[in-house]
């Protein structure tokens, strides 16, 4: 009847093969290890030379690049900044970015800053005002 496939015997299942755990391993050190290098801001990664080096050093403090701003704040002596219209149109221009609220002409159309934020391009740091078309 039918109840009784509900209390058959299900097949046991094959055993774990635990052999990729140890490359598992390896490559989370390996991933650790690189953790301070994209804290101070390396954007590439090179594989180490030597196979022999242990994944798990950490670089020395000389050996990092000097610290940049976080992604969010704006670069020091920034100059540029973004303006994105409808449409999603990008125009880059120089000078410190618009406040919240000011009007802007572009290409003979008026606009109002509605808000600022990161800019939409990866690894770009500087500002993007949002614009609205008034």
């Amino acid at each position: 009847m039918w109840f009784r496939r509900l209390f058959r015997r299900r097949p046991k299942p094959p055993p774990l093969d635990l052999s990729a755990l140890d490359r598992l391993e390896e490559a989370i050190a390996r991933v650790i290890a690189l953790v301070p290098e994209a804290r101070a801001g390396r954007r590439t990664v090179e594989p180490p030379s030597d196979a022999s080096h242990p994944a798990t050093n950490e670089p020395e403090p000389d050996d990092l690049e000097p610290d940049e701003p976080e992604p969010g704040e704006p670069e020091p002596g920034a100059s540029a900044h973004l303006l994105l219209l409808p449409g999603y149109e990008l125009v880059e221009l120089n000078g410190p970015v618009p406040e919240r609220g000011a009007r802007i002409e572009h290409d003979d159309r008026a606009y109002v800053v509605l808000r600022h934020g990161p800019s939409p391009l990866p690894d770009d740091r500087r500002r993007c005002a949002f614009l609205e078309r008034t």
